[in-house]
């Protein structure tokens, strides 16, 4: 395991009264918040697979019999007569007038600890250990500390609790589903599912257990989850029984109490559930044996990758503050620019640290694995329009974890016949049309008329450009044979069939920019969204590269044909970036997402390299961040949805705007984290994990980006950043930067090709290029330099320099 480097953890001083203010602990599979007062602390429990069945799998709208007519109104620029063409073809059809969210994500227990004798606060500390994952909170005078710790255990369903005390305590220890928190998602698309499901708890001498039981609105399916609570170290019992789900123990200095939870769900199968089974078997594991264990699993996760920002003499380690003070000193109206960059280093390793906590067999949700609620925000799915692939696994692939993106090719290939049927009954084409949001199905149902997300086509294409980044840093060639190649030719056979020809080009129609209308409009229906055109371009160029790759061009023709017969990009008559390519619908600037910019977003598309395109996207970056900045509160402010400020952060980057990129760090790492650490969907509310994924791909962008044999250093290097130092990101062509450090006058190398990454090269020449003119100083297996940039042979397997500059 590499030397951590960076930020190990954090601390903070503040007592949170909600979940959502909690600090987080997680498996991947299971996640804990610890959260309250001496007074009682409180713990709830989620699980990555317990998706409440309570929503309706009705299949698509079936739109054959009215696509013409829709795509006339569409291309004569009648929206409205659309819409009400898509909502009378979905009334008449199977699927039912209201919105239908995604089954969601919800608690599976809380459990809590309450004193007899409840301390006072003294100094009370919440602490995170990112090389463990273990979170602790510890509160009490000198002499009668207390603290409650949890450690989940990596890759389990199993979560280590330990209560301690200095001096003798007694108090209950009792389960729940009770939700004792103000919603986090009033307002925002919330549904009270708490009346959804029946709860059995009980207590034993040794366990407390909690059965959730939930049927599903459809027929023969159901839900549920048992957790239970084993006393597994020396705390003694006191009395069992009394409250249903309780039991009242003593802990002491010579007796920590050690609790094990075990989080078992049911399958969404049948209607007959299992009955309870109270108790299991405890692991042997000692809490020291399950920290080793973590410093090798989770803590090697979180070690792969460091990032870090050099600072003045005499400037404290963002370690020796608190989470506090951190925002406290970066929020100040004339911050110094070694505040600020602490705080953004620390947001980094935060936000590694959660997404690599919430990822298991399945990728984290809207909400990480993490929950507290029953009235969860936007159903704490997957919502695949940006949230996912713009924040939570955004930076896997550059920063040195491109083994976690295979649960998100897990998650979009497990509904694989709900995307043939969206496909042929909402574009009467072939293939696969993937879902906008998805817990449990792949059914393209979530919509209605102001976000008709039936119509959102662009998430087969993205997934294939991260099967792509995934393949291209391991050069896992069965990945790219058994997963990638046959989803590509279902993707693309999609966009063949579903896209139509209109005045000698080919048009999608109808085609959604998330989640925005064309200005002017009232519905959101349109032609040749931008975004759609450049995923449809990248997909075919991803897949003509594993045609190469697999030696296999049967499709080839006929993607090039794809790709050739798309409309061009535009730039709008305001002097910004087009986001949809019909001239008749028109730019609405005054929106939280920017997806007209996805050709910038992974390398400039070759067709968007153009000066009047990349002036155009220049200006559409200067003016959305201006309008932000206007009221960057959240709404009814305008600093709404993390993500977005990563995708204009993208796109500066790819343009060489250093500082654009610095302004999109700065406003996520500042604003949009709270002192657990946790990042939120607007500026300081919602518990969201999207920031937490999109803020290390954003800086790791302003650091390399890479295409397979090139490697660009420095693109986008802020003038605040005048020193610093990455270890363990990895750059498409296999490529690991091990170290690079820079300071004022040059930087120092280290590059290796990753273990069996051979595939992804078609030469071991890579070509080194950096955004300061500056020569070589030494350099192993040096072929070739100039002022710009290098080549390195790199036959052995690594290399290493000198720049100067």
């Amino acid at each position: 395991m590499a030397e951590p480097v960076g930020p190990q953890g954090f601390t903070s001083t503040t007592q949170a009264l909600s979940w959502a203010d909690g600090i987080v602990s997680g498996s991947g599979t299971v996640g804990a918040v610890i959260y309250g007062t001496p007074v009682q602390h409180r713990i709830t429990f989620a699980h990555e697979q317990f998706f409440l069945p309570a929503n309706r799998r009705s299949p698509a709208p079936d739109m054959k019999a009215s696509l013409s007519e829709l795509r006339r109104a569409l291309f004569e620029g009648d929206s409205s007569t659309a819409s009400e063409i898509m909502l009378g073809a979905a009334a008449d059809g199977d699927a039912p007038a209201e919105l239908i969210w995604t089954d969601p994500l919800v608690p599976c227990a809380s459990v809590s600890w309450r004193p007899d004798a409840p301390s006072e606060p003294g100094q009370y500390l919440r602490t995170v250990d990112f090389t463990t994952g273990e979170a602790t909170v510890e509160w009490g005078g000198e002499g009668h500390r207390q603290s409650i710790s949890t450690l989940a255990v990596r890759s389990s369903s199993r979560v280590v609790i330990t209560i301690r005390s200095e001096r003798d305590a007694t108090g209950t220890l009792a389960i729940s589903n009770e939700n004792v928190v103000e919603p986090s998602g009033v307002g925002v698309g919330a549904v009270d599912y708490l009346d959804f499901v029946t709860s059995l708890a009980g207590a034993t001498d040794r366990a407390l257990w909690l059965d959730l039981r939930a049927p599903g609105r459809e027929a023969g399916t159901a839900a549920g989850v048992l957790t239970t609570v084993r006393f597994t170290g020396t705390g003694r019992v006191v009395t069992a029984g009394g409250d249903e789900g309780a039991v009242r123990l003593t802990v002491s200095p010579d007796h920590p109490l050690v609790i094990e939870v075990q989080v078992t769900p049911y399958p969404l199968s049948g209607r007959e559930l299992p009955p309870v089974l109270p108790g299991f078997s405890p692991s042997a594991e000692t809490p020291e044996q399950a920290l080793s264990q973590q410093r090798s699993s989770h803590g090697s996760l979180m070690a792969a990758s460091s990032f870090t920002l050099g600072r003045g003499d005499g400037c404290p380690h963002p370690s020796t503050l608190t989470s506090e003070q951190l925002f406290e000193e970066a929020r100040r109206e004339n911050a110094t620019t070694d505040a600020v960059n602490a705080v953004i280093e620390t947001a980094f390793a935060a936000g590694r640290h959660t997404i690599i906590s919430s990822t298991g067999a399945l990728p984290p949700t809207l909400q990480g694995v993490w929950q507290g609620t029953w009235t969860p925000a936007w159903s704490a799915d997957y919502t695949l329009n940006g949230n996912v692939q713009n924040g939570a696994i955004a930076a896997l692939a550059s920063t040195g974890n491109p083994e976690l993106l295979l649960p998100y090719f897990d998650l979009v290939g497990a509904f694989t016949d709900d995307y043939v049927e969206n496909a042929a009954r909402l574009y009467a084409a072939e293939g696969y049309l993937l879902n906008a949001r998805a817990t449990t199905h792949g059914r393209a149902n979530h919509f209605v008329a102001d976000y008709p997300h039936l119509f959102w086509v662009g998430a087969g294409g993205w997934a294939l450009r991260f099967a792509f980044d995934y393949f291209s840093t391991t050069g896992d060639i069965a990945f790219l044979r058994e997963w990638a190649w046959p989803f590509a030719q279902q993707v693309l056979r999609f966009y063949e069939t579903a896209l139509v020809e209109h005045e000698g080009a080919l048009h999608i129609v109808p085609s959604y920019s998330p989640e925005n209308l064309p200005g002017g409009r009232t519905s959101p229906l349109a032609v040749d969204a931008t975004c759609d055109v450049a995923i449809i371009r990248d997909a075919v160029a991803i897949g003509l590269e594993f045609a190469r790759v697999l030696d296999d061009h049967r499709f080839s023709s006929a993607w090039s044909h794809l790709r050739d017969s798309l409309p061009p990009y535009l730039v709008a008559p305001d002097g910004t970036v087009a986001e949809w390519l019909d001239p008749q619908y028109a730019n609405r600037l005054e929106h939280r997402h920017t997806s007209q910019l996805y050709p910038l977003w992974y390398g400039i598309d070759d067709a968007f390299n153009t000066p009047e395109l990349r002036a155009a996207a220049r200006l559409t970056i200067e003016q959305k961040l201006a309008w932000r900045l206007e009221d960057p509160t959240p709404p009814p402010g305008r600093m709404e949805m993390a993500f977005g400020l990563v995708q204009l952060g993208l796109a500066a980057s790819a343009l060489g705007e250093s500082e654009l990129a610095l302004s999109c760090v700065v406003l996520l790492a500042r604003d949009h984290w709270k002192p657990n650490m946790v990042s939120t969907h607007d500026a300081g509310v919602i518990f969201n994990v999207d920031a937490s994924g999109g803020l290390p791909a954003l800086a790791s962008s302003m650091i390399i980006r890479s295409q397979p044999g090139i490697l660009g250093l420095f693109p986008a290097l802020p003038e605040s950043w005048s020193s610093g130092e990455i270890r363990g990101f990895t750059a498409r062509g296999g490529i690991r930067i091990d170290r690079l450090a820079w300071a004022p006058g040059g930087a120092e190398f280290e590059i290796s090709t990753v273990e069996g990454s051979e595939a992804s090269r078609t030469s071991d020449i890579l070509t080194v290029q950096t955004a300061r003119d500056g020569a070589v100083e030494s350099a192993e297996l040096l072929t070739q330099a100039s002022p710009r940039g290098f080549r390195l042979d790199l036959t052995s397997g690594r290399a290493s320099g000198r720049l100067r500059w």
